[in-house]
């Protein structure tokens, strides 16, 4: 709801369904549009044993016209998210083709230490950024780094860095 005119107005809202183990298989976003709930985002949740998500396949409605979307994800022997491949469905040939896709590290502690960014490019997978991450001894991050790569060499695009007063509680800074 949001408050328009002095009155309480319908604007948006989501419907999810779970399954009996808790897990989000079902998600429906609607706006309210002319005195009428509009579907906005429509998405499909598969989960594996552990209840890791492994497969999205997801609407969007766009300028009246439904972009569909599949995310597949693959997991550690930690449980930690280690690959994600994202999907456009091509209607023409009625199938999903490649889009991007992204690999994750982690230290021994399971913090992420590195994002890498792929596009499909002419049939095959082309590294396009990466995104370092440095924690201090307490696990804490004290930098994000996020670098593209351009003909072949890696080239600083954004440096955060972190710092915590007695109480720990991340304080942002940008370079």
């Amino acid at each position: 709801l949001s408050w328009v005119d002095g009155a309480w107005k319908n604007a948006s809202r989501t419907i999810n369904t779970f399954d009996r183990d808790g897990n989000m298989t079902e998600e429906l976003a609607q706006n309210w549009v002319s005195s009428a709930w509009e579907n906005f985002v429509q998405a499909i949740n598969t989960f594996d044993e552990q209840g890791n998500v492994i497969e999205r396949i997801q609407g969007v409605t766009r300028n009246g016209e439904m972009i569909i979307s599949k995310s597949i994800y693959t997991y550690n022997s930690q449980g930690l998210k280690s690959e994600e491949f994202q999907q456009a469905y091509l209607e023409e040939e009625d199938e999903f083709a490649n889009s991007y896709k992204m690999t994750y590290s982690y230290n021994d502690q399971d913090s992420l230490t590195e994002e890498l960014s792929y596009s499909w490019r002419d049939s095959e997978w082309s590294i396009s950024f990466k995104v370092s991450n440095t924690y201090d001894e307490q696990g804490r991050i004290t930098e994000r780094l996020t670098q593209n790569l351009i003909y072949d060499e890696w080239v600083g695009f954004i440096r955060s860095l972190y710092s915590y007063d007695y109480v720990p509680v991340a304080v942002e800074q940008d370079d």
